[in-house]
């Protein structure tokens, strides 16, 4: 029998929520990439000139991360910041 990952149902949904939203991103950038383009996903991140338009981004520019090593960083700190707190 493989071992148990008990994890609170609130951390849960944010490591799915995370992993989700950083992978539409990574999508959205790699599609959107060519050699001399610098791609922004502004309804996601968080682009000063752009919050007003798109205001849910103050909420979904958390858990979007652009880099593996952060990426890594955040997933650590919801999985064992989530436990102890829930």
């Amino acid at each position: 029998m493989p071992p148990r990952l008990n994890i609170p149902p609130i951390t849960r949904i944010l490591l799915i929520v995370l992993f989700s939203q950083s992978a539409l991103s990574a999508a959205i950038r790699y599609k959107q990439w060519t050699k001399d383009s610098d791609v922004v996903v502004p309804y996601l991140t968080l682009v000063p000139q752009l919050s007003i338009v798109y205001p849910w981004v103050f909420l979904t520019a958390m858990l979007v991360e652009s880099n593996v090593f952060t990426f890594g960083i955040t997933g650590i700190t919801i999985y064992y910041g989530g436990r102890y707190l829930e």
